[in-house]
């Protein structure tokens, strides 16, 4: 069974992030026991478009992959091509696109997460920017003239000239265009420019042209405005803040992981199974339940030993209540590629902390990859997810997680993480 390369969840990302730019998160106080928080991906939020659900006779499926164009559905953006500013690796598993004025406002705000999260993934984020003058900023033109006049006497100097301009937007914008053209050549002189090579380059028509058919380009395509963003080659019209966007880098380096198969069988059915998740502060023992949950515990045995969850945060805790991890991307909305129906046994309860359960996306047949931990007795819970296992050790760690629940929004402590997870296997 091989990992599969090809994207399957972007669009459903950009629809969840497209639906949370008009929403407001819920931020309510944590409930009483009778109202246990959701398991589902975010409380109060979207889940993943529709959770994919299991054919008749069928106990797992696969999510289904995005539809790559065809020969007679080619793409209305161009590839990346010589002719665009770059920033980040050819080989990045993200690349995003940015028609850009360097008169719009938006796009002055957007620029510094752009670089933060540029900053923050080298290896993973390529940046990529195409000139898109609207019709209405006097300057836009101008401006696209200088950053290429700049590049001409160094293509580095391309980038330069972009965080200037942007970085002081607010000292330029409201100027006419003479008074621009004077306090040009000022940041010139203070990014150590040649004034004369720069004057020059600045009047070239061909420059000029560049940009107007940039400008013709983004017309013909029907870009609406700016900053306009391609996400790995589809329009993004999701939020644009950092953590947003974060999430959805993080999802599409998930995509290189996920599987395009249903596990394999790997359980010996004469064996007894523990799972050790070993953890920075110790070791978490679980007792594995394959006679009650043979599918849950052979899926989880085979990514546990094919690495999966290695690495992954706790990124959702709540105290008393329980802690949630097995989504390598940290958003919630991580998954391996496939999906599985519950399997509800009437003798297990969630009467006690240590109970070890998968969560879902909203429906009883879209278990992948997330479980949760009980801290505590959840009885409201019994029949609704299925129970896979119990901690026999090392619930101390768990009690002692920091709390996290992303749902409330604002500044999250670092998540706790697993290093990795071991299987034992036990004969009679």
């Amino acid at each position: 069974m091989k990992p599969r390369r090809a994207g399957a969840c972007l669009l459903a990302v950009l629809g969840v992030l497209g639906i949370l730019a008009g929403c407001t998160q819920p931020d309510p106080a944590l409930p009483p026991p009778s109202q246990t928080p959701s398991l589902e991906p975010t409380r109060g939020l979207p889940t993943l478009g529709p959770a994919p659900t299991s054919t008749p006779g069928s106990n797992c499926v696969v999510v289904s992959q995005k539809p790559t164009p065809g020969p007679t559905e080619p793409s209305l953006f161009p590839a990346v091509s010589d002719s665009d500013w770059v920033e980040g690796k050819a080989d990045a598993a993200v690349t995003i696109v940015m028609y850009f004025d360097f008169q719009c406002p938006y796009c002055a705000q957007l620029e510094p997460v752009l670089a933060a999260l540029l900053e923050a993934y080298p290896s993973d984020l390529r940046l990529v920017y195409r000139h898109y003058p609207l019709e209405g900023h006097d300057k836009a033109v101008i401006a696209a003239q200088a950053a290429e006049a700049a590049a001409k006497q160094n293509p580095a100097l391309f980038f330069a000239v972009k965080d200037r301009l942007y970085a002081k937007q607010t000292e330029w914008v409201g100027l006419s265009q003479e008074a621009f053209l004077t306090w040009l050549e000022q940041q010139m002189t203070e990014l150590s420019f040649d004034p004369d090579q720069f004057e020059m380059d600045l009047k070239d028509s061909a420059l000029l042209e560049k940009i107007r058919q940039a400008q013709a380009a983004g017309l013909a395509i029907g870009i609406p405005g700016t900053p306009f963003l391609l996400i790995n080659g589809d329009p993004y019209q999701g939020p644009r803040d950092y953590i947003s966007l974060e999430m959805v880098i993080n999802l599409l380096k998930l995509e290189n992981r996920q599987y395009s198969e249903c596990p394999p069988d790997v359980l010996n059915p004469a064996a007894q199974y523990q799972a050790v998740l070993v953890m920075e502060a110790g070791e978490i023992v679980i007792q594995l339940l394959p006679e009650n949950a043979p599918l849950a515990v052979n899926n989880f045995v085979f990514l546990a030993r094919n690495g999966w969850y290695n690495g992954n945060p706790f990124f959702r805790v709540i105290p008393g209540y329980y802690a949630q991890t097995g989504d390598p991307s940290g958003t919630g909305y991580g998954g391996p590629g496939f999906t599985y129906v519950n399997e509800i046994d009437p003798t297990l309860l969630f009467d006690s902390p240590g109970i070890v359960a998968m969560s879902n996306f909203g429906s009883p047949n879209s278990n992948g990859s997330q479980f949760f931990i009980t801290l505590n007795a959840l009885p409201e819970l019994n029949g609704m997810y299925t129970i896979f296992g119990y901690v026999i050790g090392g619930m101390e760690i768990l009690e002692a997680l920091p709390e996290r629940d992303p749902a409330k929004g604002g500044d999250l402590q670092p998540a706790a993480r697993i290093v990795e997870v071991r299987i034992e296997e036990k004969l009679p």
